[in-house]
Formats: structure tokens, sequence, C-alpha cells
């Protein structure tokens, strides 16, 4: 049973990031700009998945380890400032907007409170990071079950001006349950995907 149970988590692992791992799609010209006066939309896949159960299980309910996501974002443009101007969450299984977020007020921050806040401006070579409780419904943040979500970011120039495509990414934390001492056992950072 042990063995099967094993199979299927590394059978399911491998399908989770068969899925979501990909070169992402350059915005607007192939020479990875986004044009001036232009938003590019970049897509990312995020989880709550616990191996070996399928999509909808409850945490509660499955005893291994999870992945949880953060997402980063990265304005590489030697001189120029790079805006998001929308975050939407979606319910992978049914595409319903499960939250939606634009400047100026912040996503929900980190439940720990040493992790800095996320910024919608970012400066030449600065990251931010939106963290997992900003991916979750609000009434799951505490306690949540949701499984499968994906998330979808608009982004632009600062001045209306053509710049560099950010780097975007889902950086994917597996954890050990609580019982066990609830420490990250591996890490895994997939490109989103621009459409």
């Amino acid at each position: 049973m042990n063995m099967k149970k094993s199979l299927l988590s590394l059978t399911a692992i491998v399908g989770l990031l068969s899925a979501s791992v990909g070169f992402a799609v350059m915005p607007n010209n192939r020479s990875g700009y986004i044009d001036a006066n232009t938003s590019a939309t970049v897509d990312c896949s995020a989880s709550r998945f616990f191996p070996g159960a399928p999509p909808g299980t409850t945490v509660e309910n499955e005893q291994a380890g999870g992945l949880q996501t953060d997402f980063l974002i990265t304005n590489i443009s030697e001189n120029k400032t790079l805006m998001i101007t929308q975050i939407n969450v979606y319910a992978m299984t049914t595409g319903a907007v499960i939250a939606s977020y634009t400047p100026p007020s912040p996503p929900p921050p980190s439940s720990d409170p040493g992790d800095p806040v996320f910024k919608w401006k970012l400066k030449p070579h600065e990251t931010t990071r939106l963290f997992k409780e900003a991916v979750l419904p609000p009434q799951e943040v505490a306690n949540p079950n949701l499984l499968w979500n994906s998330v979808s970011f608009t982004v632009k120039a600062g001045n209306d001006t053509k710049i560099l495509a950010p780097m975007v990414y889902a950086d994917y934390a597996e954890y050990k349950t609580p019982a066990l001492g609830g420490a990250i056992i591996d890490r895994i950072r997939a490109n989103c995907v621009y459409r």
C-alpha cells in the first residue's frame, strides 16, 4: 500500500511539473519586450497540491506533505520602472475568479511578519513576491482547503514606453506535515507563460 501511494505521489508531482514548466512565450514581439502603451498578461499555475490526492481533497483529509506556491516577479530592465496593474486568481477546476487585486491596495501579506510587502511598482532589477496567502479565497487563508488555482498578472512599463518583459516564476515549496515539523522538504521554480 505504501509503495502504491509513493508511486501515485511521484506520478502526480511529475504531472504537475510537466503541466507548469515551460518556456515563456514573449509578449507582443519575439525580442522579449512589451511594446509601448500596451500591457502583457502572464499566466501561472499554483497549488496546495498533496501527493496522492486528487484535486478537491481537503488538507484535513490528506496526510502527505504538499506544495504551496508563492510568485516572484523581477524587473530585468536597466532603466525603466515595471508596473503590475492587475492580479487575478482563478479556481483551476471551475475557472471562477477567486480574488482580484489592483493597485494601490496590497494583496494579503505573508503569514510570516518578517516577509516584505508586495510591490506594484518595481525599479530596475527589483523583485517582488506575491505570497501564497494571496492566491487563496479570503475565507480559506487561515485554514486553506483549495488545492488548485491559477494566477494571471498584467504588467507594463511605468511610463508607457517599450520595456523588457519581466521574469515571472511560480515558486513551489513542499512541506512536511505539521506532525513532522512542517519544514520545507524541497523547492521547485517554474516559468510562467506570456499570453
